[in-house]
């Protein structure tokens, strides 16, 4: 695979470009992507909170029965 075989630098690079030309779409608001992100990134905070109070429900059942 492919993948597997990337060394550290190009594993950076497409990391690098993977974040960065997004973001650059957003902020120049290109196709009118701006409102669409934004809507996305609240929706995933309240999932994300939501996912954190499970979180530290099942932690406390865990330390109730041990």
């Amino acid at each position: 695979m492919i993948l597997t075989s990337m060394n550290k630098w190009l594993e950076l690079l497409l990391g690098l470009v993977l974040l960065l030309v997004p973001l650059t779409l957003v902020i120049s608001d290109t196709w009118g992507l701006q409102m669409a992100v934004f809507s996305f990134i609240k929706g995933a905070v309240v999932v994300g909170v939501a996912l954190i109070g499970l979180m530290f429900i099942m932690l406390g059942i865990s330390d109730i029965s041990s």
